[in-house]
């Protein structure tokens, strides 16, 4: 991949996550608490929605795409874009259904957002089928023109003397999805043909069951540490820990995301070609860019007393966590080509595999570290060193993975045996 286009790519989810990020914000900022959490509630149900989704379609589309010839590759954007329309008629019932049953606040929030959900999800789909294509540049103006559209419509809420509500916050996020989606029919000739979604589903059948569950499984373990966590440590560790991660695990996150998504596409094109020279090549210089971010991390370790006190001085006296989630990132960012090699060969049981062995390194690292840091009088201490010692194995088992693997067979259609 060019320069540029990986400088798009990185810049695009920089604005998605902006995005996400100011539609929690403006919500914190203008709603009553009582509102705010009823709209953060429905608003995870959301996500969960988005999430399934992207396994679904998304994290296939970038594995499978590159591999299919180029006289079908438009079709098969088409029939995921149509695939992805079906599923937000699904994500559109369901969030009716709960926001119904869900009596209160919560449901009406729930209510409010669910009309925004099927042009919500058909965008993303989008943005995938692009970035499937390295079309990064186009990629980026889809994002940033649904941030802007949101912006601008809660800012002609506020100028025309309305009050913001659940409702109009959900309205402008929604807004800002449908003109999102109509730059996506201007920008991607698969969005202006009628496909047919039985196709995607057939079609990707071979990736998508497993990658659904190993986004289940992803996300279920860091629930599951975040419940041990809280059920044995004391609200301030707890709260010390996860200020800890938002100042230096979870801004990198972003950026190793995009990452992944950028190198996906290409090892997938560069193994469906039988090139394994060049698909080493091409992990190698992930790699590189891996370990360029993983040595930046390291600069918040010298710095951390400084960098707490002047963003989360409350609990400076965590600041001893930033060593090893530092590190912890540090071994996920190096694990990252690994896994794009994984996925562009399409070892979608492999890496669901992987993401097995690495939900149990997890676990068993933060009940080690709990019950060795407790010993030593600081549980939250040794929760964090845990959890770095299991990145190590995840990393460890990453790296083994790919250790003379070869990718999915591709039948003479394009279509993957």
């Amino acid at each position: 991949m060019r320069r540029g286009r990986a400088a798009t790519g990185i810049a695009d989810q920089l604005v998605s996550s902006a995005s996400n990020y100011l539609t929690a914000f403006v919500a914190s900022a203008v709603l009553a608490p009582e509102a705010f959490g009823a709209f953060v509630a429905a608003y995870a149900v959301v996500t969960v929605l988005s999430a399934a989704a992207r396994a679904v379609i998304g994290e296939p589309l970038l594995a499978h795409l590159p591999t299919v010839d180029a006289a079908r590759r438009p079709s098969s954007g088409t029939s995921a874009l149509a695939a992805a329309a079906v599923l937000g008629a699904g994500g559109l019932a369901v969030c009716v259904v709960v926001g119904i049953a869900w009596d209160g606040p919560v449901g009406d929030a729930l209510l409010a957002l669910a009309v925004w959900v099927p042009g919500a999800l058909v965008v993303d789909a989008g943005r995938y089928v692009l970035l499937a294509r390295t079309d990064t540049h186009r990629a980026l103006v889809v994002d940033v023109v649904w941030l802007l559209a949101q912006g601008l419509v809660l800012g002609a809420f506020l100028t025309t003397g309305g009050v913001l509500s659940v409702a109009s916050v959900s309205a402008a996020w929604g807004i800002g999805a449908l003109v999102a989606l109509a730059v996506v029919v201007a920008v991607t000739p698969e969005a202006r043909r009628v496909g047919r979604p039985q196709r995607w589903f057939a079609e990707s059948r071979y990736l998508s069951g497993w990658f659904t569950l190993t986004s289940v499984l992803g996300q279920a373990q860091v629930y599951l540490v975040l419940a041990v966590a809280g059920a044995v440590l004391v609200a301030d560790d707890v709260a010390g820990l996860r200020a800890v991660q938002l100042l230096v695990f979870q801004p990198p996150v972003t950026v190793l995301a995009a990452l992944l998504v950028l190198a996906t596409p290409v090892m997938a094109r560069l193994a469906a070609d039988g090139d394994r020279a060049g698909l080493l090549r091409a992990r190698r210089v992930a790699l590189v860019g891996a370990g360029a971010l993983a040595l930046v991390l390291l600069a918040a370790i010298p710095l951390r007393e400084v960098l707490m006190g002047a963003l989360f001085p409350q609990y400076v006296h965590h600041a001893g966590l930033v060593v090893p989630i530092v590190l912890q990132t540090a071994l996920a960012a190096l694990a990252v080509p690994f896994l794009a090699q994984i996925r562009g060969e399409r070892r979608a049981r492999s890496l669901f595999a992987l993401q097995v062995v690495t939900a149990a390194g997890m676990l068993a690292g933060a009940g080690a570290g709990l019950v060795v840091g407790g010993a030593a009088g600081s549980g939250v201490t040794g929760l964090a060193w845990g959890l770095t010692a299991s990145s190590l194995v995840a990393l460890g088992a990453a790296a083994f993975a790919t250790t003379g693997a070869r990718p999915a067979p591709v039948v003479a259609t394009g279509v993957p045996a």
